[in-house]
């Protein structure tokens, strides 16, 4: 199994008038709860979203976090953010409720390009596959 952060340097100001992606406006809601503090969480449910509208070859499994009541999100984002990064079983398992599950390596890439390339979401995203495929770019955890 392979596990990547999809995440890139948020260079939006020069594309939105010096407003940076993250940036919320007047006309913009942010639910469930205050999300603007946590990227991760909000660029998940973004991506969340573009997954529910996409015609992928095979199955993806949106992360647990999608399902989640609004104290929960924030529950999870704050042990998200508690890990040091030590002990690599516990990083995964407090990035599991916000990791997007692909079976294809191309569903993969996908989600991956569209995620990291046009969008510049931070999201994480894994697949299994059975046959040896060389991980996406640098982000693999």
């Amino acid at each position: 199994m392979y596990f990547s952060t999809v995440s890139v340097d948020r260079k939006q100001e020069e594309k939105t008038g010096g407003r940076k992606a993250t940036d919320k406006t007047e006309d913009q809601e942010l639910e469930p709860g205050n999300l603007e503090d946590d990227v991760v969480l909000k660029d998940t449910i973004q991506a969340a979203t573009w997954c529910q509208l996409q015609s992928f070859k095979d199955s993806v499994s949106l992360p647990e976090v999608i399902g989640m009541e609004g104290w929960e999100q924030m529950a999870a984002s704050t042990e998200r953010k508690s890990d040091d990064g030590g002990d690599e079983e516990k990083t995964c398992k407090k990035i599991k409720p916000f990791q997007f599950s692909f079976r294809l390596h191309t569903d993969y890439e996908l989600f991956c390009v569209e995620m990291m390339d046009r969008r510049n979401l931070k999201v994480f995203a894994s697949f299994e596959s059975n046959t040896s495929v060389a991980p996406h770019d640098s982000n693999v955890v």
